[in-house]
């Protein structure tokens, strides 16, 4: 399966990220988190009828002015690595 397949699958969000690239379901993204005081990387999925920031037992919900501080840095059936590696 490859990165065009799996767009085709994917749900797209509405919203661009700050690079204008188009944010899909089971995009990886990476933002600054105020929270954690660092960058993270999360995953775009779709739940209960809105796209959310999955941040495992809490959720962001996306919004153009969220999605348009993130960058997109892969998707999560290639690139699910990134979920697990320190992003500093």
């Amino acid at each position: 399966m490859n990165h065009k397949t799996l767009k085709l699958k994917a749900r797209y969000t509405g919203f661009k990220d700050k690079k204008g690239k188009k944010i899909y379901e089971y995009d990886i993204v990476r933002f600054y988190d105020f929270y954690v005081g660092d960058f993270i990387n999360k995953k775009i999925i779709f739940n209960k009828g809105s796209f959310i920031i999955d941040m495992g037992d809490d959720a962001y919900f996306l919004n153009d002015g969220f999605a348009k501080e993130m960058e997109i840095i892969g998707n999560f059936f290639k690139d699910s690595k990134l979920l697990i590696k320190n992003c500093k």
